[in-house]
């Protein structure tokens, strides 16, 4: 019998409002580009010259662009196993083995935005998110001689705080903690 917890996984997708924005985007610039290369074809060119050239490539640019956003900054995967933490935002991949992880917190709820003015003299962390998740927890991570910060968006930062938690136990040999402690409070750097 082993003592092997089961990974904790999570995707964590954007909320519906920027699906439906990017959507629009996407469809309003792809319908003109399409509409204005129709009528061109089949009647007088809306527009001629370099000034066509210019059209096209702006609205192709715009509509790939797009794409290039869906496609980026919209889903997440992140998983927990007893050795890495794994996280996937479009293209790009980091991991981090659980014995590099100097601590784990629930960070407080904010913006992406307001998480990278509200640094105040330390470095930002950066930042592991997808467009509209402001919740999730932060990473401390021993790198070289000194630390650095991962803020890890989550829909349920006390789970996945939990699972980093009793695997990051697990790696020091502490106690387990009980099932019946409370979830640690967000961390806030406002002052009183």
């Amino acid at each position: 019998m082993t003592d092997q917890k089961s990974d904790y996984y999570e995707q964590i997708r954007a909320s519906g409002r920027v699906f439906a924005f990017l959507a629009l985007l996407l469809g309003s610039t792809a319908g003109a580009l399409t509409g204005v290369a129709i009528r061109g074809l089949f009647d007088e060119p809306v527009i001629t010259g370099s000034s066509a050239v210019i059209f096209y490539a702006a609205f192709g640019l715009s509509t790939l662009i797009t794409v290039f956003v869906m496609l980026n900054y919209t889903i997440m995967s992140l998983r927990v196993s007893d050795n890495a933490v794994e996280i996937t935002v479009g293209m790009r991949r980091a991991s981090v083995a659980i014995g590099e992880i100097g601590g784990v917190r629930v960070a407080e709820t904010q913006s992406r935005m307001s998480r990278a003015m509200s640094a105040k003299g330390r470095k930002s962390p950066q930042m592991w998110t997808v467009m509209a998740v402001g919740s999730g927890v932060e990473l401390e991570i021993a790198h070289g001689a000194g630390t650095r910060m991962w803020f890890v968006a989550s829909r349920d930062p006390q789970a996945l705080h939990a699972a980093i938690g009793s695997r990051l136990a697990t790696v020091r040999g502490e106690d387990q903690p009980d099932a019946d402690t409370p979830a640690p409070e967000p961390v806030s750097d406002a002052k009183p």
